[in-house]
C-alpha cells in the first residue's frame, strides 16, 4: 500500500490528511525581539497531526508543514539494493527523524519532487465553521495517509520529541571503544600503506622517464582524503579513551 491514498470527498477531516492552500505562519524574528510580526511559511501544503475528535469538536487543529526534499539522490545509489535501501531509509527517517516521508503525488506548481512533513515545524490552524469546512474540504484535501502510515505517524511524532539520543563518543564501554579504535587505526594504516605504494609507483615511473602518473596521483589524492576523514573521526574516540 503506498504512503498516500485518495480519500472520499465526504470523509471527515482526519489525522494524516494532506491539505493545500493553507496559510501557515511562524514568528518573524527571534523570540527575544519585542513585538515581532508573524512570517508566512513558504509551503502552502500541510499534514494534519490532530486526532479526528479534535478536528471534529475543537476550533483549531495542529498541522505540520510539508516541503519538497531539496537534496538530490546520492550518486552511489546505483543498484537495485541501494535504491531499495535509500527509499526505506527515507520512509523510516533513518538519519532525519524530524522528517516524515510522503513520497510523490502531492500537487504543486510543477507537480514534481519527493515530499516530507516537517515534524519540527508545527502550526496551529483555525478551522472554518462546520458548513464551510464541509464545502472547502473536497478542494483543499489532496490525499491522506494509508492506515499503516497513519499508525507509524504516532511512533514518529513520539520519536521526534522523546528520543534524546546519546553522546556521540562517550556512550561506549571501554572494551567496545577499544575495539572501535583498533579497527579505525587498522583502516588508517591500510590507507597509509596504499599511499606509500602509489607514491613508490610514481617515483619509479619518473625515474624511468615516464610521466604517465595522472591516475596514480588521482588515486593518492582520493586515498588521502579518505585517510584524513578516518583520522579526524578516530581522533575524537581516542581522546575519549584517554580521558577515562
Amino acid at each position: 500500500m503506498p504512503i498516500l491514498i485518495k480519500v472520499s470527498k465526504d470523509a471527515p477531516l482526519n489525522q494524516g490528511d494532506i491539505l493545500k492552500d493553507i496559510p501557515l505562519f511562524q514568528t518573524g524574528s527571534d523570540w527575544a525581539q519585542p513585538g515581532t510580526e508573524p512570517q508566512k511559511i513558504k509551503s502552502p501544503i500541510c499534514m494534519v497531526l490532530s486526532r479526528p475528535c479534535v478536528a471534529a469538536h475543537k476550533p483549531c487543529i495542529v498541522v505540520a508543514a510539508v516541503e519538497r526534499i531539496k537534496e538530490g539522490i546520492p550518486k552511489d545509489v546505483d543498484s537495485f539494493r541501494k535504491v531499495k535501501q535509500y527509499l526505506e531509509q527515507l520512509r523510516d527517517g533513518f538519519s532525519t527523524p524530524d522528517r516524515f516521508y510522503l513520497g510523490q503525488g502531492i500537487p504543486t506548481l510543477d507537480g514534481t519532487g519527493r515530499f516530507f512533513a516537517r515534524l519540527d515545524s508545527l502550526c496551529t490552524v483555525k478551522l472554518p465553521d462546520a458548513d464551510a469546512l464541509e464545502d472547502l474540504l473536497p478542494s483543499r484535501r489532496v490525499a491522506t495517509l494509508a492506515e499503516d502510515f497513519r499508525r507509524d505517524l504516532h511512533r514518529r511524532i513520539l520519536s521526534a520529541f522523546a528520543a534524546m539520543g546519546f553522546d556521540d563518543y562517550g556512550w561506549f564501554s571501554n572494551q567496545d571503544l577499544d575495539w572501535l579504535i583498533s579497527v579505525g587505526r587498522g583502516e588508517a594504516s591500510e590507507f597509509n600503506l596504499q599511499i606509500e605504494h602509489k607514491r613508490a609507483d610514481i617515483a619509479r615511473n619518473l625515474s624511468s622517464g615516464s610521466h604517465e602518473n595522472t591516475k596514480l596521483e588521482k588515486d593518492v589524492k582520493q586515498i588521502t582524503e579518505r585517510l584524513n576523514a578516518v583520522s579526524a573521526e578516530l581522533a575524537r574516540y581516542e581522546e575519549e579513551r584517554q580521558n577515562r
